[in-house]
This record gives C-alpha cells, sequence and structure tokens, in this order.
C-alpha cells in the first residue's frame, strides 16, 4: 500500500466565504476505477452541511463530544486564552487525559498545528446551546433510508464523548439504518494509539451499515 498527499480545490462553497483547498492522504493514489471499492474519507468535525448525504452511503461518527449537540461539559476541556496554539493545546490535554502515560507520545506526534485544533472549538452547529440541540434533533430523529450512520466510541474515553455519542443514538431511537460500536477501553486518539482496533471497528461498521441500508431501502 502506498500513501500520497495530494490537494483538492473546492472553490468558494459558500458565498462570501474564501475558497476552500483540502490537503488529504490517499493511501490507494493509483487505484484504478475497477473493480468498485469502498473509500474512506476522514474529516474532523461533524459540522458538514446536509448536502453531504447525497454523496457517500454512510456516515460514521467516532466519539462526537456532547458539546456540539448542546450537552454542557461536566469540566472545562481546555483553558480559554487569546494565543490559539495554547487554546488547542489545551484542548488536546484534555483529551489525553483519560491515557496512559505510554501512549501519550503517539498523539502528541499525530498533531502538527495546535492552532488548527482550537479553530474545531468554534465551529460548532449553532450559536447557543438550544440551537445545537435543536440541529442535533433535526439531523438524526430521520435519517434517509439511502444513508447508513454509524456511531463508534471507546468505553475508555473522556466523559463528553460519551455522553455526545450516547444523544446521538437516542436521538436515532430504533432506525434500521443506524448501529453502535463501543469499543472496549480505548481512548479518543484510538487510531495512533490502537490503529488496528480502530480500524477493526471502522471496517466492521461499514459492512454492518451496507447490510443495514440495504434492508432499509428494500
Amino acid at each position: 500500500m502506498s500513501f500520497t498527499w495530494s490537494t483538492a480545490d473546492l472553490g468558494v462553497v459558500v458565498d462570501g466565504d474564501d475558497p476552500i483547498t483540502l490537503r488529504y492522504g490517499d493511501t490507494s493514489p493509483e487505484r484504478s476505477a475497477t473493480p468498485p471499492y469502498t473509500t474512506i474519507i476522514a474529516l474532523h468535525g461533524s459540522g458538514f452541511n446536509a448536502t453531504i448525504r447525497t454523496h457517500v452511503a454512510s456516515i460514521i461518527l467516532f466519539e462526537p463530544p456532547g458539546l456540539v449537540y448542546g450537552i454542557p461539559l461536566s469540566e472545562p476541556l481546555w483553558e480559554e486564552d487569546s494565543r490559539p496554539a495554547k487554546v488547542g493545546r489545551s484542548f488536546v490535554d484534555g483529551l489525553l487525559r483519560p491515557l496512559a502515560a505510554e501512549r501519550v507520545h503517539l498523539v502528541y506526534a499525530s498533531v502538527d498545528k495546535f492552532e488548527l485544533a482550537s479553530q474545531d472549538l468554534f465551529t460548532w452547529d449553532g450559536v447557543s446551546t438550544p440551537d445545537r440541540e435543536a440541529v442535533s434533533k433535526l439531523a438524526f430523529e430521520r435519517i434517509p433510508p439511502f444513508l447508513g450512520l454509524g456511531v463508534v466510541y471507546c468505553s475508555g474515553t473522556i466523559i463528553a464523548c460519551i455522553d455526545g455519542s450516547k444523544h446521538v443514538i437516542d436521538q436515532c431511537g430504533n432506525q434500521v439504518n443506524v448501529t453502535t460500536t463501543v469499543i472496549p477501553d480505548g481512548d479518543h486518539f484510538l487510531m495512533a494509539t490502537d490503529p488496528e482496533a480502530f480500524n477493526r471497528a471502522v471496517i466492521s461498521t461499514i459492512r454492518e451499515l451496507a447490510a443495514k441500508v440495504s434492508d432499509a431501502s428494500s
């Protein structure tokens, strides 16, 4: 398997905003169009526009924090500061609290710019807590039958991510095209601290959702 960094220029997505350029890592840059294969697009955050649903087979949410959905934090996760790098680092430090000391270096090796991490703290779907709660209800109470939604979280992660994951599960109810995977122990940075466990969870969720969407659409 090869790995190549590439860029995609999306132009102006929202009128008045700056043009968007995505930098992404492609693990199969020379793969041909046949036979069919599954493409996994990994994005940090859940503030995507609803139109993305028409372009993907499934959406997998890995440990969405409850703050995104209007659930107040039980304790601060970052320090309020005017310097983005310090805010970003304190945010990552908060997420690292459950990790064993010997695994912390694996996470810091995967973080390139703490300034970028700080930007995610203020891109919620709504200005206020009630706004975010209302948006999450609209988003999850009726998932289109052609779309699969998977929620994956670790039992050893921070409480904010457990609360957020359970909130999504509750909002989705018993919809047939929704599935949940709970990884024993683990942490919010499982893709770095135990990539094999993370990959197993993602791949099994994709396969399960494919079957569920087929049933929901029939």
